[in-house]
């Protein structure tokens, strides 16, 4: 018989397999359901993972099978080859979903194919190996086919409660699994590819695939296909041991690679410890001393502030402060995303800011935890689907005094002048959730849940917390909550002038609106390393094909011009501008494309263009950061040509900040009558920590005065404020900050300039006698 023969006639018994129909049935069934919604749609991580969690038990099935199939022939064939086919038909089932991505791809949305397939391979591809290797193994253990399923499923089974286990009780959020492959953790976080821990941790399950199905091979009799005593010989012992050893080596090296850290890990890493009786700090070895100990200072505001929200606070609770983002990623997962786990009573943060922005935010998850005894301790539907919306809803109406510009009632009325407000019925179920920008459902969710406490109180909310249950805790149904929140809304104050920077905000879609994400987080990632390292041409390719998928987002032109403009590149800097301007999907977004376009006419010397472009931002309500800005930029054109010379390319970016700092402090001297040269320099000083210097050029400023427009005096007020309290002159800094707050614009920065004085009172009142 000839191969081409053997082959058919082999395609035929496997195919008269009930098992491997049924597989291939399962494989088709979910490549086609996955093609009906977003983000596992295409071929990308979400369809490589979701096919991974099927195909190392439909591959040890079918491997159970072939070894009952080839124990009943007169002559065997060897085990080792039974489970090879077994792994490589396992393979070959993922062909549904490859055609069924790339006919999504073809037809709706072209990501990167290429990556996703290699993607499948190293996740549902190698777990198809291992399970066909662990159903061949346990296949020849008993003839009884109940016995080898139940043995399959126990060692599967305990593979995933050993990983879960490990996520509830460790820092980390990822999950590494053999046979069920990778999860990266926080869904917020885009910037998913292919990893050098993936590589490694699937190399090493691939490595341990390989010594199951070689132990088997040596194990097995050659004529029942069961275990006996006997070895089969001394090549295959010795291959089972020598892929044995390769997997123990590999597993090893876990750690360093990066695919089995644990809490040791984290806190070998973060060695700098803060201990009170309240709460334990760590933080990377990089923080100084000094600014760690402002930090705690600062969480013990804050615990202040939350225990008197919620009437009682934790009995201990740790915070883990990362250095930064690619840190944070490697040892626990979340990268830009700052999470609480609130069973274990920790947050894990980035960045040594002072205040911090989402300290408040990411404690108010562990304070409430102690209002629910589940198993997460979060409110949850049927005791394991967490319910989002109520849960970081009610962080944020915690945290309700530490943002800037419009406060979380104002920014939701502009969401619903917008007419982007969210369904709130719908928001508080997990599909309705995560189907809402991040930025739309936290800033709704809390609305809502800070007005429930307003109106009913603390203990109501609380019971919602503890109950997941609104008609138990408030005597009626959600929907009947809704329009007393509706009209609470109708009395919030808002002029159309603040509405442009919401609408930039809010109209972020969300990530499963999103076209290719990760491709596209990866895109800008890759071109903006590019741009660090001069390659303009490589970023502006990535910057283009990023933008065939998310033709809304120009930030990536208006960062190529920065680049182009920085090397002189001024024709290719307006060029790229001008695309950011002209695709602009927003006012906010077109306002940005013209500040930048008005930035390189000043630049480049053209004064009577640059203050047009001033002028026409300025009347654009760009929001109160880019005003303040803008007004100084305005005013410096009215100043002489050598202070223009040396201001001009500090507030463009373009100067070294400790040579910004001393010519500051020169012109500061030339030019003693200048208010507007002090509040720079102030903010400068503060910038370096020379806060008492600093604190003396803001009181200056506002002696001599500065340019118009309230928002500038408004900004030297808080930052005199801010000087004086790094001075610790704190009666005095309190002061400054509730002058701040009579003289701000919206109600945010009302209560973010409060937020500021009650800090300094609290700092008061801890200061020893």
């Amino acid at each position: 018989m000839g191969s081409v023969d053997v082959l058919f006639s082999r395609t035929r018994e496997i195919w008269a397999l009930h098992t491997f129909k049924l597989a291939l049935l399962l494989h088709l069934a979910l490549a086609i359901t996955l093609s009906f919604f977003p983000l596992f749609d295409v071929l990308g991580f979400e369809r490589a993972f979701l096919t991974g969690l099927v195909s190392a038990p439909l591959a040890a099935l079918l491997a159970i099978a072939m070894v009952a199939e080839a124990r009943r022939k007169p002559e065997p064939r060897p085990v080792g080859r039974v489970g090879a086919e077994a792994a490589l038909i396992s393979m070959l089932l993922l062909l549904p979903t490859v055609l069924a991505g790339l006919a999504v791809e073809l037809f709706r949305r072209p990501c990167d194919p290429g990556e996703g397939v290699v993607l499948l391979v190293l996740t549902a591809g190698v777990s198809g190996i291992y399970g066909a290797s662990l159903g061949t193994l346990c296949g020849i253990a008993t003839r009884k086919r109940l016995w080898v399923v139940s043995l399959v499923a126990l060692s599967l089974v305990a593979s995933l409660a050993i990983s879960l286990l490990r996520l509830y009780t460790e820092p980390q959020i990822f999950l590494y699994n053999i046979p069920f492959g990778y999860w990266p953790g926080s869904i917020y976080d885009e910037e998913v590819g292919l990893a050098g821990a993936l590589l490694a941790h699937r190399l090493y399950a691939l490595a341990v695939a390989l010594t199951l199905l070689a132990a088997a091979h040596a194990l097995a009799g050659p004529r029942d296909l069961l275990i006996t005593r006997s070895f089969m010989g001394p090549k295959a012992t010795l291959l089972a041991l020598a892929l044995a050893a390769l997997s123990i080596y590999l597993g090893s090296r876990g750690e360093a690679q990066g695919f089995d850290v644990r809490r040791s890990t984290v806190d070998a890493a973060l060695s700098r410890v803060h201990r009170t009786e309240r709460y334990t700090l760590r933080a990377d070895q990089s923080m100084p001393k000094d600014l760690l100990e402002r930090f705690a200072r600062d969480i013990d505001y804050r615990h202040f502030e939350l225990t008197e929200f919620f009437g009682r606070s934790p009995e201990h609770l740790t915070v883990y402060l990362y250095r930064d983002v690619g840190q944070k990623r490697a040892l626990m997962g979340a990268a830009r995303t700052q999470i609480a786990k609130p069973w274990s009573r920790e947050i894990h943060i980035h960045g040594f800011d002072v205040p911090h922005g989402v300290l408040k935010h990411e404690l108010a998850h562990v304070f409430a935890a102690e209002f629910n005894h589940g198993f997460f301790a979060v409110p949850t539907a049927f005791g394991f689907m967490p319910n989002i919306g109520v849960i970081e809803g009610m962080a944020v109406a915690a945290d309700w005094r530490t943002e800037r510009g419009l406060s979380v009632h104002e920014s939701t009325r502009a969401m619903r002048d917008l007419g982007l407000l969210p369904d709130l019925t719908r928001m508080f179920y997990p599909k309705g959730f995560w189907s809402i920008s991040s930025s739309r459902a936290y800033t709704a969710a809390g609305s809502f849940l800070r007005h429930l406490y307003e109106r009913h109180g603390r203990e109501r909310l609380l019971e919602l917390y503890a109950t997941n249950d609104f008609e138990a805790a408030y005597g009626q149904p959600l929907a009947a909550l809704v329009p007393d929140w509706l009209a609470h809304l109708d009395g919030v104050k808002l002029t159309p002038k603040h509405l442009p920077k919401a609408e930039q905000r809010f109209k972020q879609p969300a990530i499963f609106e999103k076209a290719c994400a990760h491709e596209v987080a990866q895109l800008y990632q890759e071109a903006h390393a590019a741009m660090g390292e001069q390659d303009l041409g490589t970023a502006a390719k990535k910057i283009e094909r990023a933008f065939v998928h998310q033709p809304w987002r120009t930030d990536g032109f208006i960062s190529l011009a920065a680049a182009h403009s920085a090397e002189q590149s001024f024709g290719e800097a307006r060029a790229f501008l001008e695309r950011a301007r002209d695709a602009a999907s927003s006012a906010g977004a077109r306002t940005q494309a013209e500040a930048a376009l008005a930035d390189l006419a000043w630049e480049k010397g053209e004064l009577e263009a640059a203050r047009s472009g001033f002028e026409q931002v300025l009347n654009s309500h760009p929001g109160e950061d880019a005003e303040r800005l803008f007004l100084a930029k305005r005013a410096l054109l009215e100043r002489p040509a050598d202070v223009q010379a040396v201001l001009r390319p500090y507030l463009l970016g373009r100067t070294n900040q400790v040579i910004a700092l001393v010519e500051l402090m020169e012109l500061s001297v030339l030019r003693p009558e200048d208010g507007l040269i002090a509040y720079l320099l102030g903010r400068r000083l503060e910038a370096v920590g020379a806060y008492a210097q600093g604190a003396r050029a803001l009181e200056a400023a506002l002696e001599l005065g500065l340019p118009e427009g309230p928002s500038l005096y408004r900004e030297a007020i808080l930052t005199s404020g801010r000087l004086l309290l790094g001075a610790n002159e704190l009666e005095r800094a309190e002061a400054r900050f509730r002058q701040a707050a009579e003289a701000a614009d919206t109600e945010g920065d009302r209560l973010f300039a409060l937020d500021w004085a009650d800090r300094a009172r609290f700092y008061r009142a801890q200061a020893p006698e």
